[in-house]
């Protein structure tokens, strides 16, 4: 699906292009199956849980050679305060999704570079899940693979190493290709988006913000000056914060030194949240061009915290390892449990005590209120179901819409040259006409940006419709045969594994 049908009153909206939807078919799928609309979603949500926690385990145990590292950062990153936040306060689904896919790329990136670079396949995985459900979060990881690349270039001298980033690069744009072909023609278009574009300066983070132990399970974005106790929920957590002081006293207190993977982790976590924070002079700062429109796309320099608590936590799990005596692994589970919780379950209370807020499908439209995905002009107070006609010669007869579709009949009574009919459809790449045998009409953006179908003789039908082009469907056949053969090299590589154990 291309354009959403239901939206605007039936006019069509572009988001699952803007804004790719694949995961999203799992809670749809479940709800035409008959299970209930908010069991879907809640189904779906437990399934993100699951995902992220065993994501992160298997991170955490693979890195550091520690099952119990793989649990207590799975505990962390699956408790963490900004992922419940983002689950249940901003239901920011796709920012939830990408952060299930997080650990897989940190994980990727240190066996491509530092570790067996066979493991190559962990990178379109982790990749390929993020920019089908988040594209900020996939500018944001992007611009952290090319600084960790080209801090680690001189292990790209192995051959071996170079090839398999090769086949990461390759797999994952032809795994994606059927999404960002649409993307980048509909991008190259006069579709306005610079109503996403924030003062991004405005809304940092005030660093005790960081620090709360009881967060509130509510509230806004923190701006610059304004009352903080409306703020929204950007605490660490009561075990990440300890888990944080601990690791800074095995390190300078001790003078024991870490290892390099898990300085990285922790120091790139610590910057992350500076960065966010109003430490940082932001409104300096945004006076370079390049910095500014970055930010404004960015939107909330909070949006740091998703790959500063998945870096702190594989951080603090080796640490904690470390300094707890092997013997009481069972003590050291329940007391990070325990100190999790605290923080979490006093968020979930909150959530579970708080008024529902009920949505149906015809909020959608109100929704949209920065007509975002939408060509400049647009006037949503005219989505009024009627089709509108170049002069009073021409009369419709019998519309029939449909779901991104319209049929009608027309009479032109004088035969007037260059006669038009504006559907009520609003315009995007796609678009085709044909009259009642069949032949192409021309159709072009017209008044308020709806379906312009020219037309020709005294009387006829119409019908306008959505279809994909030719080289959308080439994309789609592309990404499919490249996840194919993706799938299978994923069974040979476990196979060939198998047989080294």
């Amino acid at each position: 699906m291309r354009i959403n049908g239901f939206t605007f009153e039936g006019y069509g909206y572009p988001d699952p292009v803007f804004y790719p939807h694949l995961f999203l078919y799992i809670p749809a799928v479940l709800s035409l199956m008959g299970v209930p609309f908010g069991a879907s979603v809640h189904t779906f949500l437990l399934l993100v849980n699951w995902s992220g926690a065993l994501a992160m385990y298997f991170c955490g145990k693979k890195m550091f050679d520690c099952k119990s590292a793989g649990c207590i950062s799975s505990m962390l990153y699956t408790m963490g305060i900004y992922r419940l936040c983002n689950e249940y306060i901003r239901a920011a689904y796709g920012e939830v999704l990408a952060m299930v896919f997080f650990p897989l790329v940190i994980w990727g990136l240190y066996e491509l570079f530092y570790g067996q670079e066979k493991y190559w396949i962990l990178l379109p995985i982790g990749f390929t899940g993020i920019f089908q459900s988040h594209l900020i979060s996939t500018v944001l990881v992007a611009a952290g693979c090319v600084i960790f690349g080209l801090a680690g270039i001189r292990q790209l001298r192995k051959k071996n190493r170079l090839i398999a980033l090769f086949k990461v690069m390759a797999v994952t744009l032809c795994m994606n290709l059927w999404t960002l072909i649409p993307l980048l023609q509909y991008m190259s278009t006069e579709m306005d988006t610079s109503s996403l574009q924030f003062h991004a300066e405005e809304t940092l983070t005030p660093w005790p913000l960081y620090l709360t132990v009881f967060p509130l399970a509510e509230g806004s974005t923190p701006e610059v000056g304004a009352d903080m106790s409306s703020a929204m929920p950007l605490s660490l957590g009561l075990a990440l914060i300890c888990g944080i002081v601990l690791l800074l006293a095995f390190r300078f207190v001790k003078k024991e030194k870490l290892p390099v993977r898990v300085r990285v982790l922790l120091w790139t976590g610590i910057g992350l949240l500076v960065i966010a924070s109003d430490l940082v002079p932001w409104h300096l700062l945004v006076k370079v061009p390049v910095l500014k429109t970055a930010s404004s796309y960015i939107q909330f320099l909070w949006r740091f915290m998703a790959i500063a608590s998945c870096c702190l936590s594989l951080a603090v799990s080796y640490g904690v390892c470390q300094m707890w005596n092997k013997k009481n692994r069972g003590l050291l589970y329940i007391g990070v449990l325990t100190a999790a919780m605290i923080s979490s379950q006093y968020f979930i209370a909150q959530v579970n005590k708080a008024p529902a807020d009920v949505w149906t499908e015809y909020n959608v439209s109100s929704a949209i209120k920065k007509n975002e995905y939408l060509y400049p002009g647009t006037r949503q107070n005219c989505f009024n179901g009627q089709a509108y006609v170049s002069g009073e010669n021409v009369k419709i007869t019998n519309l029939e819409r449909g779901t991104l579709s319209v049929r009608c009949s027309y009479e032109n009574r004088e035969n007037a040259q260059g006669a038009w009919i504006e559907m009520p459809l609003l315009y995007f790449p796609g678009y085709r006409g044909e009259d009642g045998n069949g032949n192409p009409l021309p159709v072009e953006r017209g008044n308020n940006n709806q379906v312009r179908v020219h037309f020709s003789g005294p009387s006829g039908e119409i019908h306008v419709f959505f279809r994909e082009r030719r080289l959308w469907r080439a994309a789609e056949l592309v990404s499919l045969l490249t996840a194919a053969w993706f799938i299978w090299e994923i069974c040979r590589h476990r196979s060939e594994l198998s047989e080294e154990r």
